[in-house]
């Protein structure tokens, strides 16, 4: 007795005097020097009494941080109530013993050890500095650690709950210091307005992809019976391939959609009343930011696929001419379709914001087909998934309008190489087309039209060439005295 009261001065006196010349902050790692002497200090008869225990109840510790791989004497002869309590010698001189996982959590209750799992248990156990993982699937908790002579084996022994960390060796122990910072609040706060700003552009940039989605599959599902009807096949299987984009983004849209709703929810919880419950929902929120995040770049790749840019500067239209005018040009006006190979995505937008497109394809894009669909583009909504500057395109083509009417909205497909043209007599001179309401301040670029770029075909005929000569030459062009109404 009077050796235990002897030695509890001795480290108190050596003790204050560690702290007095190299204070400790009490957040962060446990300074070696201070290990032993602090727990002693601190927390007499740690782990001696089973039955004044109580796991997961209250959480004393919120961080933890890797110290050490060490063949631990506290796990050799400080197991006092476990299997190891035949072997246990620390009664007598340091009065601590270990806190086994197993000793107090149920079997059924149980989960497969790995760093975390061990922290969650040891952090309730009020005078625990450190936790032990040993053989990968070992936990323990303990106020101190003494590193003791061992062979030259390592810790590699991986956690039975994740094989892609460490549990401890056959015989050594990954040791853990557990700490407290007192930023449960501040993490949680920090996290709250994190998912708070990703979830709000998020859902931006994925309404906007929704309505693109709807207006596409609306608009090919309108038009390709009409095209079918008249035999126009090339324009009929534009329209199945915008169907097939638009269920692309649709269905990126529905698991943003699920996304945004559990965000949502989450934000809703309200911050929990214990340092454990605080971090719960502030890891649940860090994670759905980055769940946030990878949907964000999904679906912003699809709005920069799927959406024409919108607010064109200039008019980046007078780049391109009707594909008839390079055939006959006396039906240069008239609508017409195009068949070939696609260069990007379809699209949809206004006709201006389809020109650009095709000019953001540089070196890939000759022209392109736009199908109107009758309604107005969408340009305010459409607009902010799109950081471009376009004016630099067309500075020479820049051209004061004040009465300029809102562009309607339509189908783009953007072609790298034209095979077919089609092209309709029969929907009356200077009447609408197809779709299009009666509005006689539209532009007649925005009628059904096949158009390419001027700068590739200014003086060329690219009518179809029996010799197989011509590489840039049609190969088929149909006409029709009918429309496609």
């Amino acid at each position: 007795m009077a050796k235990s009261i002897l030695l509890a001065l001795a480290v108190g006196a050596d003790a204050t005097q560690l702290r007095q010349d190299k204070p400790w902050s009490g957040c962060g790692p446990l300074p070696t020097y201070m290990r032993k002497h602090f727990a002693l200090v601190q927390n007499p008869g740690a782990g001696m009494d089973p039955s004044a225990l109580c796991p997961y109840e209250e959480s004393f510790k919120d961080g933890h941080a890797h110290t050490a791989c060490v063949l631990d004497q506290m796990l050799l002869s400080g197991d006092k109530h476990g299997n190891g309590k035949f072997s246990y010698k620390l009664g007598e001189t340091q009065h601590v013993a270990i806190v086994n996982y197993n000793d107090h959590v149920p079997k059924e209750d149980r989960e497969k050890i790995t760093p975390k799992v061990c922290f969650e248990f040891c952090r309730t156990i009020e005078e625990m500095v450190f936790f032990g993982l040993t053989n990968g699937r070992g936990c323990y908790c303990m106020p101190y650690f003494t590193q003791q002579a061992g062979d030259s084996s390592e810790c590699d022994q991986p956690c039975d709950g994740n094989t892609e960390q460490m549990c401890g060796g056959k015989t050594k122990s990954d040791i853990y210091e557990m700490h407290t910072c007192g930023k449960a609040d501040e993490n949680f706060d920090t996290a709250h307005e994190t998912l708070t700003k990703k979830l709000n552009a998020f859902a931006d940039v994925n309404g906007a992809v929704e309505t693109a989605a709807m207006s596409m599959q609306g608009a090919a599902e309108m038009l390709q019976p009409a095209f079918g009807t008249v035999g126009d096949g090339a324009a009929s299987d534009l329209c199945q391939a915008a169907k097939a984009f638009a269920g692309k983004m649709e269905a990126a849209a529905v698991k943003g959609n699920v996304q945004l709703e559990e965000g949502s929810h989450l934000l809703g919880v309200g911050r929990p009343e214990g340092d454990r419950g605080k971090e719960q929902v502030t890891e649940e929120m860090e994670k759905s930011v980055e769940t946030t995040k990878g949907l964000m770049k999904d679906v912003t790749a699809l709005s920069k696929a799927g959406i024409a840019p919108a607010n064109v500067q200039g008019n980046p239209e007078e780049l391109y001419r009707p594909v008839m005018y390079f055939v006959d040009k006396e039906f240069q006006d008239v609508p017409s379709t195009c068949g070939g190979k696609l260069a990007a995505d379809p699209l949809v937008g206004s006709y201006a914001g389809c020109a650009v497109a095709c000019e953001m394809q540089v070196g890939k894009c000759v022209g392109f087909q736009f199908l109107p669909t009758g309604e107005d583009a969408k340009s305010g909504g459409y607009s902010y998934a799109y950081e471009y500057e376009y004016t630099y395109y067309y500075d020479a083509l820049i051209q004061e309008d004040d009465e300029k009417k809102a562009d309607p909205e339509g189908l783009c497909f953007l072609f790298e190489k034209l095979d077919s043209a089609f092209y309709y007599t029969g929907c009356g001179g200077g009447k609408p087309a197809f779709l299009q309401k009666a509005n006689t301040t539209k532009k007649e670029a925005t009628d059904t039209k096949c158009v390419v770029k001027g700068s590739e075909f200014f003086g060329t005929d690219i009518s179809p060439n029996p010799s197989g000569k011509c590489k840039g030459c049609l190969k088929k062009v149909t006409k029709a005295d009918r429309c496609f109404e």
